[in-house]
């Protein structure tokens, strides 16, 4: 009998150590999505020298992306110091060496297919893991079976079609360039997303023209255009969605079900209330919700879409003047355009976080980053300024596990050589997931894999975090 009790008081301490939310080993909550990014958005940081880049937002002055790292097979004919901003400095460097579109476009054509090696893998892994969906980033520069028409300034225009390889950006006066992106490319992907149960949300994260101050805005460091004039900017918006919303309308059925949702934009007009409200980018608050509204209005026109998808309306803080009114801007504007049911089923409301950006800065010694990672509070706030129930849809499909912008000055990065690192880089992601899911929040980790530059990969590839 003394056994038995014995037995049953070992069962019972097993149970509550595995159970008891006060334990460090409970089970962890899981990452809903992560962005695969770096394939077909370029950022100069994602092709950098770990010898002396360090910085998520690489400055205007100085050009991090090296040519020879993302195109090794230049490496007979452009120096290994080249470098570029973004996609469209790229394109113009590449041009100044006399490479024509063919030749440029192959070069895309194989950097997409070969950054991630294995991509099968890739998604067996992240699968594995417990992650849902995978956020897509594109460029809006998508070629389809139908041409299309996208408009700039002063009356100029761009036709996109099937035989379209390096594009012209028609705000710009024939000195900025995109790759195009083949949709049978993109297919392909959603197959392979469907044979390993995984949804994707198709993410447009440049514009014509520029929408945003960043690298990732195409056009960088030259300022963003696309908002210069609001109806061509409207009628943009609606051509470049209204493709999307075809295509995924016609897709099969297999493929049709992979699909989460779409984005119309991402981080529309970054860093404009630095300036002013009517600024150097010629464009007001009620501007930019117009234009943003357009995807929206066009997108209750596709009851199919409605009925099982999503539309992920990303919106940022420092696009509103002054920026401590962001919440209430935004918040009002979605409750006015989108009803109660609309947010509970389709119309998904989305804003970024990255601590690494915070004001002060998040932490600078391990007491200070263990505070703030133990009292760590921020999407109860977010929905609370953009006046959100706690039902209605609500992601965040960007952060990161980084406290500092500049990886040698984090903590949580390796490369101040703390001990500690990892743990504290592992409770601080842990801590905004569980913020997350206390406050009914899916978020999208930035991102999935960076695989040339080190200083990076400790907390901003997920993939790196978990192998």
């Amino acid at each position: 009998m003394i056994i038995v009790y014995l037995l049953i008081f070992i069962l019972g301490l097993f149970l509550f150590i595995n159970i008891n939310p006060n334990q460090n080993n409970i089970v962890k909550p899981k990452i809903y999505g992560v962005n695969l990014s770096g394939i077909y958005l370029l950022e100069d940081w994602f092709y950098s020298y770990n010898t002396d880049t360090f910085d998520v937002a690489t400055s205007k002055d100085k050009p991090e992306g090296v040519i020879t790292m993302i195109f090794p097979d230049l490496k007979n004919i452009i120096s290994e110091q080249s470098k570029f901003y973004g996609e469209c400095d790229l394109i113009n460097k590449l041009l100044s060496n006399n490479l024509n579109y063919s030749e440029i476009y192959n070069l895309f054509q194989k950097h997409r297919k070969n950054y991630i090696l294995d991509l099968p893998n890739n998604f067996k892994l992240i699968k594995n893991y417990g992650i849902q969906s995978i956020r897509l980033p594109l460029t809006w520069c998508i070629k389809y079976d139908n041409e299309y028409i996208i408009d700039g300034l002063n009356d100029n225009w761009v036709n996109i079609n099937q035989d379209s390889l390096i594009v012209e950006d028609p705000y710009f006066n024939n000195d900025m360039y995109w790759c195009a992106i083949n949709i049978k490319d993109i297919e392909k992907l959603l197959d392979l997303a469907y044979d390993y149960n995984l949804k994707i949300l198709i993410d447009i994260h440049t514009f014509p023209g520029g929408q945003s101050d960043g690298s990732y805005s195409g056009q960088w460091p030259k300022k963003p255009r696309f908002w210069n004039n609001t109806n061509v900017a409207k009628k943009n918006i609606r051509t470049i969605m209204k493709n999307l919303y075809d295509w995924i309308t016609n897709l099969n059925s297999k493929r049709y079900s992979v699909i989460e949702g779409i984005s119309p934009m991402n981080e529309p007009a970054h860093l404009r209330n630095t300036e002013n409200r009517i600024n150097g980018w010629n464009v007001s608050d009620n501007d930019i919700l117009e234009i943003l509204g357009e995807s929206v209005k066009l997108y209750k026109d596709y009851p199919q879409l409605i009925n099982d998808k999503k539309l992920v309306m990303n919106v940022i803080e420092t696009s509103i003047y002054p920026g401590n009114n962001w919440g209430y801007v935004y918040g009002n504007w979605w409750r006015n355009i989108t009803t109660k049911q609309d947010r509970l089923k389709w119309a998904v409301i989305d804003v970024h976080h990255y601590a690494a950006w915070e004001d002060p800065k998040f932490c600078n010694n391990d007491s200070i980053c263990n505070y703030n990672i133990k009292n760590y509070s921020v999407y109860s706030k977010i929905r609370n300024e953009l006046g959100l129930d706690f039902d209605d849809l609500l992601y965040s499909s960007e952060f990161s596990a980084s406290t500092e912008q500049s990886t040698n000055l984090s903590l949580t990065s390796g490369l101040l050589k703390n001990q500690n690192y990892k743990e504290l880089r592992d409770k601080f992601l842990n801590a905004q997931l569980i913020d997350m899911e206390k406050n009914n929040v899916k978020g999208f980790f930035w991102c999935w894999s960076i695989p040339y530059n080190s200083n990076y990969q400790n907390e901003w590839s997920l993939k790196n975090i978990i192998i």
